[in-house]
């Protein structure tokens, strides 16, 4: 109660009459100096230390000492008084880098709580604090710059043993600084400590990389003036820096990267390039840049481990804008086969019988009652035949659709034979490169009305798809009027046996 008051009175009497009293503590393992600490009172810190000395090294059950409580409860008056009085006490000084039950220190604390002035005041008194990591691995370091403390930063640096490190996700305090986007803090610790640059989390994201995905294009300028060859990493999940820029459609941060390393690599290990990962990932604006970039040209035919070239990729997910950038670049050849030996326009047909092969399971497996559906079929006023022909004329839809494809395929040929025409006569004369542009424009135009047909057989893909819904449905429909007529038939059985009985009778 004296210590929750502050009243050094009650306290005087209490220990002239038992001294221990004064090493007596709560549930929570608080002494009198740790309440006061909590409620602030500076004037009691100092009388019961002066009866006591003994108590400023006190422990409670969470691992904190007088300070480390003062600093956690905002009173920076009798944290400074308390700092004091562990330097100036012979054998107190061990008793500052105490760290509670989470590893934190009296200097974690301080950073996480905002108390700027008093982290410098015991980064000055105790420089080992720093060296400290909690117990995920928080650093005093990483909470500086997770806060913004300049000041409190730069002390830290200074010191060589000073911890980086920021927590159980296993980033450091450069990741940090990219993730605030403060130019400045990247560009200390990119002097003072640049193997930080290279180190991954535990998502095998380095700084860097945070820096390209989160689009950061001034932090990316930074870190690559300080050191190009970063923009040459590839991360442990085997992810050019350039393919993450891909993925998220960052063109301004893959024109940074090229701009310090023209030759940065650009290669999965399932021989993905960044063309692949754009188009995959549906970023036309990406794939547009990399088609326009002269020293990213080769990409327009490179082929991964399965053969497929990004046309084959564009194609595959109907992506119109994709497959008409890509037929118009110079380069393409759309002749290239896959390891299944397909070329790009083939994979339209993947697509419209995987879209059949669906409807055709689902009619199967309507159609598997066996013996007594057969019998159903024979009895009902739709033969078998009948449905047989209803089905035919939904294969010689899908024949059709095919044929048109087959046709489109040819022209998409032709286009190509035509590209390869006007790369044999590139040296003629202006006025015949006059006429080639104009040739080059019909083409283009030839590409629209391409990409209108690809619209149209999507179309009429969905439509055969939605008559093959209905004729599943109507298959069904069959199948319960059979089931109504076979009741029927075992009824009327049943009542001319019972005439026949009673006529016997």
């Amino acid at each position: 109660k004296a210590a929750t008051s502050g009243t050094s009175t009650s306290m005087y009497a209490m220990a002239a009459l038992d001294r221990s009293i004064l090493l007596g503590t709560t549930p929570q393992g608080n002494t009198c100096l740790h309440i006061f600490c909590i409620y602030g009172h500076e004037g009691f810190c100092k009388d019961v230390l002066e009866l006591e000395e003994s108590l400023i090294k006190a422990v409670n059950l969470d691992g904190e000492t007088p300070l480390i409580t003062a600093v956690r409860n905002g009173h920076v008056s009798v944290a400074s008084f308390l700092l004091a009085q562990h330097c100036s006490v012979l054998g107190l000084r061990q008793a500052i880098r105490q760290q509670d039950v989470y590893g934190f220190n009296a200097l974690h604390h301080a950073i996480r709580n905002g108390h700027k002035d008093h982290a410098l005041e015991l980064i000055a008194a105790e420089p080992a604090l720093s060296q400290a990591v909690g117990k995920h691995n928080e650093s005093p370091m990483y909470f500086a710059v997770m806060r913004n403390f300049t000041q409190v930063f730069e002390k830290l640096m200074q010191n060589p043993l000073s911890a980086s490190s920021g927590g159980q996700h296993g980033r450091n305090c450069l990741h940090a600084a990219v993730k605030n986007g403060d130019q400045e803090f990247v560009k200390i610790i990119m002097k003072e400590r640049p193997e930080l640059a290279r180190e991954a989390d535990t998502s095998k994201s380095t700084p860097i990389a945070n820096a390209v995905q989160y689009d950061m294009v001034d932090i990316l300028q930074v870190m690559l003036e300080h050191d190009s060859t970063l923009g040459y990493l590839i991360g442990n999940n085997g992810l050019p820096l350039l393919n993450i820029a891909a993925y998220r459609g960052l063109v301004a941060a893959a024109q940074k990267l090229l701009e310090h390393c023209p030759d940065a690599p650009y290669l999965e290990p399932n021989g993905s390039t960044l063309l692949h990962k754009a188009v995959f990932f549906d970023q036309p604006e990406f794939v547009e840049f990399v088609l326009r970039t002269p020293i990213l040209r080769k990409l327009v035919n490179m082929q991964d481990k399965n053969g497929r070239t990004a046309l084959h990729l564009a194609v595959a997910r109907c992506n119109p804008r994709a497959v008409a950038a890509l037929l118009s670049h110079v380069d393409i050849d759309a002749t290239l086969l896959d390891n299944k030996g397909d070329i790009a326009a083939w994979e339209l047909y993947s697509v419209m019988k995987n879209a059949k092969t669906i409807n055709w399971a689902f009619a199967s497996s309507s159609a598997s009652n066996s013996k007594e559906l057969d019998e159903l079929n024979y009895k009902h006023e739709w033969s078998e035949e009948d449905l047989n022909l209803l089905l035919k004329e939904q294969m010689d839809k899908a024949q059709a659709a095919t044929a048109e494809m087959e046709a489109l395929r040819a022209e998409l040929k032709n286009a190509q034979t035509e590209a390869e025409q006007q790369r044999a006569t590139s040296e003629k004369s202006n006025t015949e490169l006059s006429e080639e542009r104009d040739a080059r424009r019909k083409d283009q135009a030839r590409i629209l009305e391409v990409e209108q047909d690809l619209k149209g057989l999507y179309a009429e893909r969905d439509v055969l798809q939605a008559d093959k819904k209905n004729d599943a449905a109507e298959l069904k429909r069959l199948e319960l009027a059979h089931n109504e007529a076979q009741v029927q038939a075992r009824s009327d059985r049943e009542e001319l046996r019972q005439v026949s009985e009673i006529a016997a009778g």
